[in-house]
């Protein structure tokens, strides 16, 4: 979106028949980046909505890939998100595809309001796409103006007010890093950590093996007669190495050094794409949806995907392991690039994701026609019908029984059409009537007949 139609976007749409008040300083507010496997979470916290209905808001987030390669990020808004306008440009603002900016924008009308009394709000998630083994991502808020790299945010509140700006502060940078060499054996998912990535079990051990050895010592001069079949305890240093092996000194070894990392369980894998297949029920807008299981996942989301601009709608998160299939409930007359992906739940509550699915597009449906009518006059039947969303034409169908016999009589192909004639004959006593679309490879999709009517 261009920069002009951002800002009438958040100065134009919620400024109402209400009088406006002059600008005064904003609060500042607090931007929160928590990384969760290969996304990032965005979250605000802005004190100012305790006090006022905060309805538009505008602000930018920086990805710069520090080492290693990446596809343009995605952004995807949370569906806690209700705003009527939801915006968001991902803009490369490198010449190397090294730099990219997030330019983010929520504006509705006065009820349609952002930040709940409490102030925080999740926004939605940046889906980083890393194309190399290794590699390192810093994400950080930034200015909204070109050039300016203080973080700041833009707002309307539903009084009328002029465009505020406010400072994000106590921000800090997310990293995603990754590095080939410390994958563990069995283990294709690497922990990723918000900021500089701290040592905590490298501090830590020093203090934990050296509390530990003069208890463990006299234990050991005391048996000194069996001392010949015991050797496990002095012979099994890795039992030092860990902070179990403090609690527990007779655990066996292979207790020493069970998996540590639970917040990545090491059976699933961050690499997996699900294999999808979706079909249309005839005349329907329904859509059934099949995948294979992901070993290790908590359950699967299904999006759809539009190509420009590049952004993700969240259709239905199915928190199923056992899942393989779903029946989408979508719109008439549309089409759909559809993917799934899994995600496993980590202890903290966040979620890891897998890679996404192959894209199936689909087309449903249109919807029934509605209100045929049929009237003979002299030689031939008017036929008159309810406009279908979103139709491309229609086919009528005739018989001379109500339930049975009906044929193809005649085809419109104009969408706009509701309304034509048919010559009578000894098989138009019956009439019925289905609206059509295209799909992706410009082949028909029927709706549903419409309840047969006789020609009066």
């Amino acid at each position: 979106m261009k920069k002009w139609i951002s800002y009438i976007l958040l100065s134009a749409l919620l400024i109402t028949a209400l009088p406006t008040f002059t600008a005064r300083a904003a609060a500042n507010c607090t931007g929160n980046l928590t990384a969760n496997g290969n996304n990032i979470d965005v979250a605000l916290s802005f004190p100012q909505a305790s006090e006022e209905n905060i309805t538009s808001l505008h602000f930018r987030i920086n990805v710069s890939i520090e080492s290693g390669n990446m596809d343009a990020p995605l952004f995807q808004f949370a569906d806690t998100v209700k705003s009527e306008v939801q915006d968001s440009k991902v803009i490369n603002s490198s010449t190397d595809n090294s730099s990219y900016v997030i330019d983010i924008i929520l504006s509705g009308k006065k009820d349609k309001i952002i930040f709940p009394q409490s102030g925080q709000a999740g926004i939605g998630i940046i889906s980083l796409r890393p194309s190399s083994d290794a590699y390192k991502i810093s994400v950080n808020f930034t200015g909204i103006k070109e050039g300016y790299t203080n973080p700041e945010a833009e707002y309307v509140t539903d009084n009328g007010q002029l465009l505020q700006t406010a400072a994000i502060t106590n921000t800090e940078t997310a990293i995603i890093d990754k590095i080939s060499t410390q994958q563990q054996p069995g283990n294709s998912y690497f922990p990723y950590i918000p900021g500089p990535a701290p040592s905590a079990t490298a501090t830590v051990t020093p203090d934990v093996t050296t509390s530990p050895a003069p208890s463990s010592t006299p234990e050991a001069t005391a048996s000194l007669p069996p001392a010949t079949s015991t050797p496990s305890v002095t012979s099994t240093p890795e039992a030092t190495k860990t902070p179990e092996a403090t609690v527990t000194p007779s655990s066996s070894p292979d207790n020493t050094q069970s998996p540590m990392p639970q917040e990545t369980p090491v059976s699933f894998d961050t690499q997996a794409k699900p294999s999808v297949s979706a079909s249309l029920i005839k005349g329907s807008r329904n859509v059934n949806l099949k995948w294979n299981l992901v070993e290790g996942a908590d359950g699967y989301i299904i999006y759809n995907y539009t190509k420009q601009p590049a952004k993700y709608k969240r259709l239905k998160t199915i928190a199923n392991p056992a899942a393989t299939s779903y029946k989408l409930k979508l719109n008439y007359a549309s089409s759909y690039s559809l993917r799934v992906r899994a995600f496993q739940t980590a202890d903290d509550g966040s979620r890891i994701f897998g890679k996404y699915s192959n894209i199936r597009k689909i087309t449903t449906a249109p919807a029934k026609a509605k209100k045929l009518k049929a009237r003979f006059s002299g030689n031939k039947a008017a036929l008159s019908w309810k406009k279908v969303k979103n139709a491309a034409g229609y086919q009528i169908y005739a018989s001379n029984k109500k339930g049975s016999g009906y044929s193809l009589i005649k085809t419109l192909k104009k969408g706009s059409v509701i309304k034509t004639t048919i010559k009578k004959g000894k098989k138009t006593s019956y009439f019925r009537i289905r609206a059509y679309v295209k799909n992706a490879n410009g082949k028909r999709v029927y709706g549903n007949f419409c309840t047969a009517v006789k020609a009066k």
